[in-house]
């Protein structure tokens, strides 16, 4: 969701529980999941290197890049 609300994603999560689902909700950052409650913890703590993104010239060494993904179960 793109700029969610507490609304929205109330009623979205009401709606996946009402089709007989559990809702999980997942972020880059913790304080996005605050506000809906569930726990948010991590699930993905990634620490990598990828080629550079470079247009005109090869990559010369590679950049470091790091991925977190936060999950909740909303209450």
């Amino acid at each position: 969701m793109d700029h969610p609300t507490t609304a929205t994603v109330g009623a979205v999560v009401s709606g996946i529980r009402r089709a007989g689902r559990r809702p999980v909700l997942l972020a880059q950052d913790v304080f996005v999941l605050t506000p809906y409650g569930g726990g948010p913890r991590p699930v993905v703590s990634l620490l990598t290197t990828q080629d550079a993104h470079s247009l005109t010239t090869p990559p010369t060494s590679p950049w470091p890049g790091r991925y977190t993904v936060w999950m909740s179960n909303p209450t």
